[in-house]
Parts: C-alpha cells; sequence; structure tokens
C-alpha cells in the first residue's frame, strides 16, 4: 500500500535525540501551546511550524492511548490541508469496561 506508520510521540522523541527539541518547543509555545501540555507535542508542533516535518499525505489517528497525540495530528491535518482519519474512544469505567475502550462517534 506504501504507507508508512509511525506513532506521533515517537517523532517527538526523535526530535529530542537530535537536541532539538528545545527550539521546537518554544516555537510551540511562542505559537500559544501551553507550556504544560505534554512536550513531545509541543516538539512536533514546533517542528511543523519552524518547517522541518516532512509533510504526510495522510494521518490516521486515534485518542487511545491519549487525546494529545490525536490534537497534534488535527493540527498537522489543518496546516497542511492533509486528509486525517480520527476516531475517539471512551475508556468504560463499569466493572465489565476496566481498562477496554470503545469506539465513539464522532
Amino acid at each position: 500500500m506504501g504507507i508508512t506508520s509511525c506513532f506521533v510521540e515517537f517523532i517527538g522523541a526523535m526530535v529530542a535525540s537530535t537536541g532539538f527539541s528545545d527550539e521546537c518547543v518554544k516555537e510551540a509555545e511562542m505559537a500559544g501551546f501551553a507550556n504544560d501540555t505534554c512536550g513531545y507535542h509541543r516538539a512536533i508542533t514546533g517542528a511543523s511550524l519552524k518547517g522541518i516535518m516532512p509533510e504526510p499525505n495522510l494521518l490516521i489517528g486515534s485518542t487511545c492511548p491519549c487525546s494529545g497525540g490525536l490534537a497534534v495530528m488535527e493540527n498537522l491535518a489543518q496546516r497542511g490541508r492533509i486528509l486525517i482519519n480520527s476516531k475517539t474512544f471512551k475508556c468504560r469505567s463499569d466493572s465489565e469496561g476496566i481498562g477496554k475502550h470503545r469506539e465513539t462517534p464522532r
């Protein structure tokens, strides 16, 4: 299919491994992203704002394990006018659903 998958936080970790994350995080914060949000997400956002993130053709995301990664991908999609397919999951809190997720329509 020619699709390469990558967990969005891994990109943040790769940016951090280059020693360039501080500059990217500051770029995201100057653009208005809160400094108490995930550093990986700010690094990815900052890298995108600096124009050093390759532009994907397609993004697929979900809120599992966190909604922050999906929010980053939605921002990337909006900036680059990229097709995104996303799913929102809510964790069930009843005795049968602890640790399980169910899809929620968007």
